[in-house]
């Protein structure tokens, strides 16, 4: 019958060999010469094919407890066996086949289908223990991930919330320095004031004293935090150069005289001769009768007051910006100043230190 499906390479091979050993049977079978007067008879029964089948028929039937080396010996000539060619071979295969096949099926299939059938439900067990074991970490892999992402989000949610409270507190911290900053700036721009207008600096440099301290304790983090205090900074640098350049412009107006032939048009649009420029006054001659008048610049005319701001800038060339110069020192510097302010520089820069102080709307 036909092989199982585990011992088909087995067949293949013993149908191999087999087919081998009947071409090698037919050929050997043939009559060795063939005169002209002879006529070929066709194959012959071989005798030694029945000896070799009849002595392991007698073996098995001597030898019934010893299967395997009954097929162990039928394997050696199995090949052969099978390719009976005459009536009497075939008869002989036969009987040899109907006592070594129930061996075979005893002995080996039995064998390996059992063990085939053991493996196979072994591979099965296996399989289901790999999908159990697939399943549990899956559903592991499900609730590890789940944790995770709670854990991640209860993480995000505490860093987001720690962050608002930073943001919360860094803007009041920014807060509170833009405060202490205005507060030291505006305190050393009207002490620079002070010295300016007096030529006494002691008000100046306890204020300079204060202000060391301050930025000493200061706790200064983020850049919008070194920016408000880096502006403080450079106010300290730069005041006692811009002090000196004050009182030099205070002297220089100061030094304009009647000779100057400068003149100021007054409210009532009389002209008066300019004889000296004060902080706070300007003190001028009437040209009609000769009288002596103080005159506070911001009370002139507009037209009046921008007249004389150019006037002053095209005959003075060190005297730049006299409408908010005259105003600075005046401690009045409303909007016709502020147009004459420095487009930049110092005074541009740091001028919301002084403005709570000088500008007057």
């Amino acid at each position: 019958g036909k092989l199982p499906a585990f011992l088909a390479p087995v067949g293949n091979f013993l149908n191999s060999q087999a087919g081998a050993a009947k071409a090698k049977a037919i050929e050997l079978a043939k009559p060795q010469a063939i005169t002209k007067e002879e006529v070929p008879a066709g194959p012959v029964t071989r005798p030694e094919y029945l000896k070799k089948i009849e002595e392991l028929l007698n073996f098995r039937l001597l030898n019934p407890q010893d299967g395997e080396k009954f097929l162990a010996m039928a394997d050696e000539a199995y090949a052969d066996i099978l390719n009976a060619v005459t009536p009497e071979e075939i008869a002989a295969r036969d009987r040899f086949l109907n006592v070594y096949s129930p061996v075979d099926e005893k002995i080996r299939c039995d064998a390996g289908r059992k063990k085939i059938r053991e493996k196979y439900l072994k591979k099965l067990d296996q399989a289901a223990s790999f999908r159990l074991k697939a399943e549990k970490e899956r559903l592991e892999q499900i609730e590890k991930e789940k944790r995770l992402a709670a854990e991640a989000a209860k993480r995000a949610a505490e860093i987001d919330a720690k962050n608002k409270l930073e943001q919360v507190q860094l803007a009041k911290n920014l807060a509170q320095l833009k405060k202490d900053c205005q507060i030291q700036g505006e305190k050393l721009a009207s002490a620079m004031l002070v010295a300016a207008l007096t030529e006494d600096r002691s008000q100046l440099d306890v204020a300079l004293l204060d202000a060391d301290d301050f930025m000493r304790l200061a706790m200064v983090q983020s850049a919008e935090e070194k920016k408000v205090f880096g502006k403080l900074t450079g106010f300290i640098k730069n005041l006692n150069k811009e002090l000196k350049n004050l009182q030099n412009y205070k002297r220089r107006l100061a030094n304009i005289r009647n000779k100057h032939n400068l003149y100021l048009t007054l409210q009532n649009k009389n002209v008066a001769l300019v004889e000296q420029i004060l902080p706070g006054e300007i003190f001028c001659r009437m040209t009609d009768n000769d009288r002596l008048l103080s005159v506070a610049f911001h009370t002139l005319p507009a037209s009046s007051r921008n007249s004389f701001i150019k006037t002053v800038s095209r005959r003075f060339k060190t005297l730049n910006n006299p409408g908010f110069f005259i105003g600075v020192l005046s401690r009045h510097v409303d909007s016709i100043a502020l147009k004459d302010m420095p487009a930049k520089g110092f005074w541009k820069d740091y001028w919301d230190y002084f403005a709570k102080e000088l500008h007057k709307k």
